[in-house]
């Protein structure tokens, strides 16, 4: 999708709220959603379930927490990566599904067809007979004709 391809060249909503906080030092999320918008309020929840970000519950103030200090890794970015690649085969089951459930990725099926000129190939349409009749025994025209299988 459109977002995926966002965040598979600029980093996950999770990881982009890291980032920032990391940058800016402690802050309030209100800070965060003001300055981030809409990846903010996506990122925030995944970045504190992920142990990426610490609130401090007396200011309400979020921090980088020691998980995090010295890097994160964006699984969600590096998997964007490989799906835009096309590489999206090579991925684990859960992590496709994962990436379906946040509406990152859609998946298609394409049908393909190999058509080959065979010993049948005709240019012209032939009627098929269905039945053997007694006419047809009778003036040899069976030997002509084509019938259904």
């Amino acid at each position: 999708t459109e977002e995926g391809e966002q965040y598979a060249t600029v980093g996950s909503p999770e990881a982009q709220v890291v980032s920032y906080v990391k940058e800016h030092g402690p802050c309030v999320q209100k800070d965060i959603i003001a300055s981030l918008g809409g990846v903010a309020k996506i990122g925030f929840g995944a970045a504190m379930k992920n142990g990426w970000l610490s609130m401090d519950k007396a200011t309400k103030e979020v921090s980088v927490s020691d998980k995090a200090k010295d890097g994160i890794e964006d699984t969600v970015a590096d998997l964007l990566t490989k799906v835009s690649k096309g590489e999206a085969a090579s991925l684990a089951k859960g992590d496709m599904d994962m990436l379906k459930k946040r509406k990152l990725i859609h998946l298609t099926k394409t049908t393909g067809f190999k058509v080959d000129k065979t010993s049948n190939f005709r240019t012209e349409i032939v009627k098929q007979e269905t039945e053997l009749t007694q006419e047809m025994i009778q003036n040899k025209s069976w030997k002509d004709v084509q019938f259904k299988p």
